[in-house]
């Protein structure tokens, strides 16, 4: 084998190398990318599940979308509550809950505070909780919530 056929043989070598990298990262960093790009721009994309946006609201200046979202074989439903500013890409997710409590929409009580309302009570009979949001203007507390209990 020549000196310019030797080259041209690891230029080929390197070029299926290059490929097969490129597509081994999209098979195996999509999924992880899309779920956190779907995320931030508050319309959340999880693998075998149906999404839809359970409401929408307007506060004052900002917006509240609550998503909906139906997963695996028994279809069980999760809840994702977000808060969107006008002059912001970014939602701020304020909770979450997985199966009940269902929440029903946001109200705000001032510059920082909201209350996100629930269709039914949670486990100590209340049907809301106040969030929060702190200086960076992310919640100081997230919720979460399983099957109406708390998660810590």
């Amino acid at each position: 084998m020549s000196a310019a056929a030797s080259h041209r043989f690891w230029w080929v070598v390197a070029g299926v190398g290059g490929v097969a990298v490129f597509v081994l990262m999209v098979i195996y960093l999509y999924q992880p990318v899309l779920q956190t790009i779907s995320f931030m721009l508050g319309r959340p994309y999880f693998a075998d599940c149906s999404t839809g946006i359970r409401s929408e609201g307007s506060l004052e200046a900002e917006r509240y979308r609550i998503t909906q979202h139906f997963c695996g074989p028994d279809s069980r439903a999760m809840y994702v509550v977000f808060l969107l500013r006008p002059n912001d890409w970014t939602a701020v997710p304020l909770l979450h809950s997985v199966g009940a409590p269902v929440p029903q929409e946001v109200r705000r009580k001032d510059a920082q505070s909201y209350e996100v309302i629930f269709a039914g009570a949670l486990h100590d009979g209340t049907s809301r909780v106040p969030v929060t949001l702190d200086a960076t203007g992310f919640p100081e507390r997230y919720h979460g919530f399983r099957h109406g209990h708390p998660e810590d």
